[in-house]
């Protein structure tokens, strides 16, 4: 009879501890751990190349254009895919995935309409590659707001 009521206990405490368990919060660790936190690596790689060749780095457009056309957006097109392939199980992560997946291709667009602006030598063009990669870091911005508020209500805590 002990065991048949220790057996039950044990039981009790499992069903206890999985009704416990929040998915959204096992789902963000997953998806931090395994998969952003790599990618995100990756990801400061890119823009840290992008960055080198602009702004108060830029030393000339033709070398700005080689970088952006050799390096740049080839390895951005595949950083998407690659964002893009992540598992995600939960409706409430996938929603702030998809803003951080927007962010990454307004980026990309403008990435592509500032090549286009070299080509053509198009100061317009400059303009709206500039307003795309405003947009997208205003995209990007909210995606940080949406995980740390997923992070927070779901007890999470990043390292």
């Amino acid at each position: 009879m002990r065991k048949a009521l220790s057996a039950f206990g044990l039981f009790l405490l499992i069903v206890m501890l999985v009704g416990c368990s929040d998915e959204v919060q096992d789902d963000l660790v997953s998806y931090w751990q395994d998969s952003m936190t790599p990618l995100l690596q990756e990801e400061k790689l890119i823009i840290g190349t992008y960055d080198s060749v602009v702004g108060a780095n830029s030393t000339d457009d033709h070398t700005t254009y080689a970088t952006l056309i050799d390096d740049v957006i080839p390895k951005y097109t595949d950083y998407i895919e690659d964002v893009e392939a992540v598992t995600i199980e939960t409706a409430e992560l996938q929603e702030v995935h998809e803003i951080y997946v927007t962010s990454l291709k307004t980026q990309h667009a403008g990435f592509l309409t500032l090549v286009e602006a070299f080509e053509q030598e198009d100061a317009a063009l400059v303009e709206e590659a500039n307003a795309k990669l405003d947009e997208a870091k205003e995209l990007m911005e909210a995606y940080n707001t949406g995980i740390q508020k997923l992070a927070s209500e779901h007890d999470v805590t990043f390292e």
